[in-house]
């Protein structure tokens, strides 16, 4: 969904769902309204390797994904 940029709308179909059933059911939500969980900025398996110009060209690509590093080779 985030690839063909149809998150969005699956997001707020989600929503309407979650405030449909809140309005039918109120007394099941103790704190607060449900909301859907937040939307990925992306979603891979196996992220696509970039190339960095300042590493020499015999050494695996490393791409920075969240606090770690994932080398691809």
């Amino acid at each position: 969904m985030v690839h063909y940029d149809s998150a969005d709308k699956v997001m707020a179909k989600r929503q309407k769902v979650l405030d449909d059933t809140h309005d039918a059911h109120p007394e099941r939500f103790f704190s607060k309204p449900p909301t859907p969980p937040q939307q990925p900025n992306a979603a891979w398996i196996n992220p696509p390797p970039t190339l960095d110009d300042s590493k020499d060209a015999n050494q695996p690509f490393v791409e920075t994904i969240g606090p770690e590093e994932v080398v691809v080779e």
